[in-house]
Parts: structure tokens; sequence; C-alpha cells
């Protein structure tokens, strides 16, 4: 685990039910938690079949040029083993993310590993993604660990949603579709699995496919 004051992981907080689905599919699973003062605890499940969890480790390590639609500025490789790099969501629109990347380690008590980030600009604070490997599924988990917005003029909670649309590709006009890790998917030349077999990770969660709030 890397060293350093400013990571500050919550996962107790994502074995609580208290929680809402916000989006499921045959993709993806979605769920979020917005606390008073704007902090956003957010998690999006991506289940991939037919692959291992190195090649998914890699993209995720390097340049984040598989998000479709977005646009990659400044990156580079630090001297840690980590990386830096500034990621429009959306190519055209206002929001930039810097997303510095520590090093990968094991995940106690799971079958995967944790890459943390940090994050600046427009979301502030420590996000995470996980690659987990399960029976014949790799899961990536990407969680925000009571992030702050900073993106103008919406609240909080709208940003935080936009964020999770943004990740599942689940934007409608004027915005683009198929952003975010569907291009993980398209990359590796996968097929999503059903949302039903992420059911374990959302403890307390329901099981029907809700409709986007």
């Amino acid at each position: 685990m890397p060293a350093g004051e400013q990571l500050q992981f919550e996962d107790e907080r994502f074995a609580s039910a208290d929680w809402t689905l916000y989006y499921a599919d045959a993709h993806f699973a979605q769920r979020y938690h917005h606390e008073e003062g704007g902090r956003l605890y957010c998690e999006t499940l991506l289940a991939l079949r037919s692959t291992t969890a190195e090649p998914v480790i890699e993209l995720l390590r390097g340049p984040w040029s598989w998000w479709d639609h977005g646009r990659v500025l400044e990156y580079r490789e630090l001297p840690d083993g980590g990386s830096e790099q500034v990621l429009a969501p959306v190519w055209w629109f206002l929001t930039r993310v810097r997303v510095r990347l520590f090093p990968p380690y094991a995940l106690p008590g799971e079958a995967g590993i944790r890459l943390p980030g940090l994050l600046g600009g427009h979301f502030l604070g420590t996000a995470s993604t996980d690659v987990l490997s399960h029976d014949d599924v790799v899961v990536v988990r990407g969680r925000f660990h009571g992030v702050r917005s900073r993106v103008p003029v919406v609240t909080p909670a709208l940003a935080g949603h936009m964020h999770l649309r943004a990740e599942a590709g689940t934007f409608t006009v004027p915005f683009p579709a198929r952003t975010g890790w569907c291009g993980l998917c398209r990359r590796l030349e996968n097929q999503c699995t059903p949302s039903g077999c992420l059911g374990e990770f959302f403890p307390g969660s329901p099981q029907a496919r809700p409709s986007r709030k």
C-alpha cells in the first residue's frame, strides 16, 4: 500500500446497506451515497469475460486513451512506478480531472489488486480502481472515497451522477453515449457479463434493474 497522508480509503462504508442503486444493465452495476457537505461516495462495477486481469491492469496503469469521447492530457510515468494524467471525460466539456495513480498492491482478503488514486482539478480526493478475479470473470471496481466536487455551476450530487454516467457510458443528448469504461470492453474485445453476477459485491442492495435517476 502506498504511503501518503492524502490517501484516505473508506472501504468500510461500502460494506453497509445504506446505498442507492443508481444503474444496472447487462454490463454495469452502480450505486452511490452522498453525504451532507457534498462528499461523494459511489461505486461502479464492470465485469469482463474472456480475459485475464493482466491486460486490464495494463490499460488502467497506462494513458486512458481507451476512454471513448474523452481526451488525455499531460500523461507521464513517475519514478515510483505510478503515473499522472489529466482526463477530460467528454473532450469538449469543461470538466478536467487530474488522476495521480500509485503502483498497485494486493487487496487483503480479496483475489485482486488495487490501483490507489488521488484526484485533482474538478474532483478532489481519494479514488480507487480494483481489479478482481471472480470465477471466470474479471471485475473492475471503481470507488470514490468521499471525493469533493469542484465542477462549476452544478450541485455536488449532480456532479456525482454525471461521473457515474461518464464511467458507464449512459449520458444522453447533448453528451455522447458509450463514454468511459465502455472503451475497456471495446479495447479488450470482450462481452460483459449480466449484472446478476455482481450482486454479491453490493451488500443489501436489491437485484432488480433500476431506472437511471
